[in-house]
Order: C-alpha cells, then sequence, then structure tokens
C-alpha cells in the first residue's frame, strides 16, 4: 500500500524453483523466518501449490521435523488486482555516485541526532552533494555526503531518511543517482542479484 518506494529486481540467474507469478507479502516476516537459527543446519524448505498448479506456500522445517513455519504466498490474481503496471521511464540523471561505507555511517548520525524529521534534502555545491536535515528555524544538521562528484543539481530536493537509510544500509555495491526531474534511484548489487531503488 505504500507507494513511496518502487523496487524493481533480477536475479542474475534464474531461481528454477519460482514459476509464474507469486506476490511476496511481508518480506520483513520472511526474513524473521530466514534467520531463525532453527533453520541454520539441515532445514527442509518445500513448496506447495494451489489446486491451480501455482505456487502458494513455503513451508520450512527444522532438521528434527519439531519446528515449521509456513510462508504464504499471494497468487497471480491477487498479485495483478494490486499492483498496477507500473513503468517508470528513467529520466537523465543529473548527479551519480558510488557511496562510501563512512559517509553512509556519517548520514545515520545525524538522522539518530535529528530522528523526528521524517525528510531530508540534497544539493550540489562545488562538487560535492550536500545533505540537509531539520528546520532552519529549529534543530537542524547538514554535512557533506559525498565529495568530487560530477553533475550538479539546480533544486534542492527532498527525500524520506527512512527509506533512503534502509536502502543504504543493505550489503552489496550500490550507486545512487539524483534527477532534478524529481527522481532518486539507489541500485543495490549483491551478487545474486541486482535491485532499483526507486523514489520519486
Amino acid at each position: 500500500a505504500d507507494k513511496s518506494l518502487v523496487l524493481d529486481a533480477k536475479f542474475h540467474n534464474a531461481v528454477t524453483d519460482f514459476t509464474g507469478t507469486v506476490g511476496l507479502p511481508n518480506l520483513a516476516r520472511l526474513n524473521v523466518i530466514l534467520t531463525i537459527p532453527e533453520y541454520r543446519e539441515n532445514a527442509q524448505v518445500n513448496s506447495t501449490t494451489n489446486s491451480k498448479g501455482e505456487m502458494d506456500s513455503i513451508v520450512f522445517d527444522n532438521a528434527n521435523g519439531d519446528f515449521q513455519n509456513v510462508y504464504r504466498l499471494m497468487g497471480s490474481a491477487l498479485v495483478n488486482s494490486k499492483i498496477s503496471s507500473l513503468s517508470f521511464n528513467e529520466p537523465k540523471w543529473d548527479v551519480r555516485f558510488a557511496p562510501q561505507a563512512a559517509n553512509i555511517q556519517r548520514f545515520k548520525y545525524q538522522a539518530q541526532a535529528l530522528s523526528d524529521n521524517l525528510l531530508f534534502q540534497t544539493a550540489t555545491d562545488k562538487g560535492n552533494l550536500t545533505v540537509e536535515i531539520g528546520d532552519p528555524t529549529s534543530h537542524q544538521g547538514n554535512f557533506v555526503f559525498q565529495t568530487g562528484i560530477k553533475g550538479t543539481l539546480k533544486k534542492k530536493l527532498s527525500w524520506p531518511v527512512k527509506q533512503v537509510l534502509a536502502v543504504l544500509s543493505l550489503a552489496g555495491d550500490k550507486e545512487v543517482l539524483i534527477s532534478d526531474a524529481g527522481a532518486l534511484m539507489i541500485t543495490v548489487d549483491s551478487g545474486v542479484a541486482a535491485y532499483k531503488y526507486i523514489i520519486m
């Protein structure tokens, strides 16, 4: 339901266990299941299908067979009814760079210090990408997020702190792209899949 961030992802190699169209609801719940210690060694993971032959769940069993979780998938009809076909025509990217881990940490410090602010603004100044958080009439912070960038932003644009930091905290090679047209995209390549997180 939250359309503030759009994810487009492709695996580098096909996952042959998945055929057809299925939805993965509540990825946070799936992440919890995948990190349960009961499933670390010799776990059995199987899929089930419905009467139409579509995958409808993933079943996790521990090695002893005495601990189980069932993760329900969304059927193709529900997926198609929930998600309208979305096409994103990539704009001209005015700024693009690979963020450094130390700069992502600096961003986290500012977000913690100004945790009541939901948005941050980006701007360019003398080859640097700067970030501002807060209200000039109250609590505010700013810092240089990336030095030596090519390109400039003519507009000061606002982005959601929580979503951007969540993506920047993912493991993998990252690139940040910003357009004056009003779009920010962060690409993450985990080695297994390539993800594009798009924020308008």
